[in-house]
C-alpha cells in the first residue's frame, strides 16, 4: 500500500520481533487493553448515532425549502455545518477502528499485528479527519462573513461556487496538513523507543511541522468563536437579513459551539500532559546504550500513550453527542429524529416553516 509515500514496510521493522520477545513485552498494556475496551463501544454507539443523524438530516425540509443550495444557502448553512461535522466524525470513527483492533489483538495475543503501510494508512486518515473537523466552524464563520459582506448579490445570485470553495478548501486543508507533516516526518531522526513501538502505536508526524499546523488551527478557532459570537456585529454586518440570519444560526449551533469548545480546552490538557517530561526522557535514553529494556507501565512514554488513549475517548463521546446537540433548536431535525426513532404518527403542519 502506498499513499502519501508510505512504504509497505519501513523504519523499525528489524526491531519488531524484539518488541514482542522482551520482558515485559506488551504484558504491560493490560491497561490499554481496558481503554480500548470501553472506546470500541463508545465507537460503535457512536456511529450508529451519526448514521441515525445523516438518515435525519436527509430527510428534513432544511436541504429542500425554496431558493436555497445545500451549499451556500444561509438557512441551511447551520444544516450544512452539521452534515460536515458528522462526516469527519465518521473518518475519525472509521480510523480508529483501522488503529485499535489491530493493537488489541497484539496486545491480547503478544503477537505484532498490522504492517506498517497500513499502520501509517489509518493514522494518516485519522489525523486528517480530525484536522477537518476542526475547521469546520472555521468554514461556517468564513461562509457567513462573506453572505453578510456580499448580503446585496449572495442571496440572490445564488453563487454556488462559493460554498463549494469553502467545503473542498476544508477537506484539501485537513489532506494537506497531513501531506506535509509526512515530508517533514520522513527527514526527521527517530528514536530508539519510537522504533520498538508497534506500527499502529507509532505516531508519523513532525515536530515542526505538527505546531505549526495545531497554532494555525488554534488562532482560527479562536476567531471562529469570535465571530460567531457577535463580535463582527457593529463593524460588518450592515444588512437586517443578514443580521437575522447569523443571531439565527448562532442560536442553532450555540450548544454545539460551547460543547466544542469546552471538548477543545480538555483535549489540550490532555495532549499537554501527554507531552510534559517526555522529550528530556527520550533524549536521555538515546544518549544510553541502545540495549534500551521496553518501558514499563511508569514508563512517559507509556504514560503519553495512555493520556492520548483519552484524547481518543474524548472524541468519541462528543462524537456521540453529536446529534443531539445538533438537533437542538432545529425543530425540522427534531421532528424527524422523532419520526424515526418512534412508531408514533406525528402530523405536522405543512406550511411552519423548518427552522
Amino acid at each position: 500500500m502506498v499513499f502519501i509515500g508510505i512504504p509497505e514496510m519501513g523504519f523499525g521493522e528489524d526491531n519488531e520481533s524484539a518488541y514482542v520477545n522482551e520482558e515485559p513485552g506488551l504484558k504491560f498494556h493490560r491497561l490499554g487493553i481496558v481503554i480500548y475496551a470501553i472506546e470500541l463501544p463508545i465507537l460503535f454507539a457512536a456511529l450508529v448515532s451519526l448514521t441515525i443523524f445523516l438518515v435525519v438530516l436527509k430527510r428534513s425540509r432544511c436541504f429542500h425549502q425554496p431558493k436555497e443550495f445545500v451549499v451556500v444557502a444561509s438557512k441551511s448553512a447551520p444544516a450544512v455545518a452539521k452534515a460536515n461535522f458528522a462526516l469527519s466524525f465518521l473518518g475519525v470513527i472509521f480510523s480508529r477502528y483501522m488503529i485499535v483492533i489491530p493493537l488489541l489483538i497484539s496486545y491480547a495475543s503478544n503477537v505484532s499485528v498490522g504492517p506498517v503501510g497500513f499502520c501509517r494508512f489509518a493514522k494518516t486518515l485519522h489525523d486528517s479527519a480530525v484536522y477537518i473537523g476542526a475547521l469546520d466552524l472555521v468554514v461556517l464563520i468564513a461562509e457567513r462573513t462573506v453572505a453578510t459582506v456580499f448580503a446585496r448579490v449572495y442571496e440572490n445570485k445564488k453563487n454556488t461556487c462559493i460554498g463549494i470553495f469553502f467545503v473542498i478548501f476544508q477537506w484539501i486543508a485537513g489532506f494537506a496538513f497531513v501531506l506535509v507533516n509526512q515530508i517533514f516526518f520522513e527527514s526527521t531522526e527517530k528514536s530508539v523507543i519510537y522504533n520498538r513501538l508497534l506500527p499502529c502505536q507509532r505516531e508519523y508526524l513532525s515536530r515542526p511541522a505538527l505546531q505549526i499546523s495545531i497554532g494555525t488551527l488554534l488562532i482560527a478557532d479562536v476567531v471562529a468563536i469570535i465571530g460567531i459570537s457577535g463580535a463582527f456585529s457593529n463593524r460588518y454586518l450592515s444588512e437586517r437579513y443578514q443580521i437575522a440570519e447569523n443571531i439565527r444560526t448562532t442560536k442553532l449551533l450555540y450548544p454545539l459551539v460551547i460543547t466544542y469548545l469546552l471538548a477543545s480546552l480538555i483535549a489540550i490538557g490532555l495532549m499537554a500532559c501527554a507531552t510534559i517530561g517526555l522529550d528530556t526522557t527520550l533524549k536521555a535514553l538515546k544518549e544510553n546504550s541502545h540495549q534500551i529494556p521496553l518501558p514499563t507501565k511508569d514508563h512517559p512514554l507509556i504514560t503519553a500513550s495512555l493520556w492520548g488513549q483519552s484524547f481518543d475517548i474524548l472524541v468519541a463521546i462528543y462524537a456521540f453527542m453529536f446529534p443531539c446537540l445538533a438537533t437542538y433548536g432545529h425543530h425540522s431535525l427534531w421532528r424527524e429524529l422523532i419520526k424515526l426513532t418512534s412508531h408514533k404518527d406525528m402530523r405536522v403542519n405543512p406550511s411552519a416553516d423548518a427552522t
